[in-house]
C-alpha cells in the first residue's frame, strides 16, 4: 500500500478507530506509522490519551451517534479518555451504601437517587471542565445546574418513586443529563468568549 493510501485510509477513520490502530503502532510498516502520526497531528489529538480509549468506546464511538461531531465540541469525547481510580470507586461505593442505609433508616430511601443525581451530574461536569476552574461564570453555571436539579426533584420527585430501577436506566438518564449540561457549558463559554473578544476590539 502506498503512503497516499495509508493517509487516505486513516483520514477516513473516526478518532476511536485511530486509537485502535495506534495501540498496534509498533507492528505497522514505517510508511503506515508515518501516515498514522501525521493524521493524529492533523486532528490535534493526544496519542497518550487516545491509547486510553476503552474497547467498548472504540467500537461504538460518539461520532457515530446522532450528536455527530458536536459531541467533541461539548467535551463528551474528552470525557471518554478520563479514568476514575479504583480506590475512588471503592470509596464512592462505600459512601453510597452508607448514605442509602441512613436514608432507609429514616424511611426516605426514595430521596437517594434524586440526591445522588443532583450531586453527581455537577461533579462530573466539574471534573470534565476542570480547565475552567478559574472562571467565575463557570461556577455560577454549576450553581444554577445544582439549583435546577434540586428544584426539579423537589417539585416533580423521582419518576420511579421507591421502585427498583435498572442500572442501565440510571446510566441512560445520567448520559442525557450530562449531554444537556455539557451543551449549556459549551454555549455559555462561547458566549462569554465572544463578548470578551468584542470588548477587546472596542477597547483597542
Amino acid at each position: 500500500m502506498s503512503d497516499q493510501s495509508f493517509e487516505t485510509t486513516y483520514g477516513q477513520m473516526s478518532d476511536g478507530e485511530l486509537a485502535k490502530v495506534l495501540r498496534d503502532r509498533r507492528d505497522l510498516v514505517p510508511e503506515a506509522r508515518t501516515a498514522l502520526d501525521l493524521e493524529v497531528r492533523k486532528r490535534d489529538l493526544d496519542p497518550s490519551q487516545l491509547r486510553k480509549f476503552r474497547p467498548h468506546s472504540i467500537d461504538k464511538p460518539w461520532s457515530r451517534t446522532r450528536l455527530g461531531r458536536f459531541s467533541k465540541k461539548i467535551g463528551i469525547e474528552e470525557m471518554r479518555t478520563k479514568r476514575i481510580r479504583g480506590m475512588w470507586l471503592v470509596t464512592l461505593l462505600v459512601l453510597s451504601t452508607l448514605f442509602a442505609g441512613i436514608l432507609g433508616h429514616f424511611g426516605i430511601l426514595e430521596f437517594f437517587w434524586p440526591i445522588i443525581t443532583t450531586i453527581a451530574i455537577p461533579a462530573f461536569t466539574v471534573w470534565g471542565h476542570w480547565k475552567l476552574k478559574r472562571q467565575a461564570w463557570f461556577w455560577i453555571t454549576i450553581a444554577l445546574v445544582i439549583a435546577a436539579h434540586a428544584a426539579f426533584f423537589f417539585f416533580a420527585g423521582w419518576p420511579w418513586g421507591r421502585r427498583w430501577v435498572p442500572a442501565m436506566t440510571i446510566a441512560g438518564l445520567w448520559n442525557v443529563d450530562l449531554i444537556v449540561v455539557f451543551t449549556i457549558i459549551y454555549f455559555v463559554e462561547k458566549l462569554i468568549g465572544e463578548k470578551s473578544d468584542g470588548s477587546a476590539r472596542l477597547g483597542g
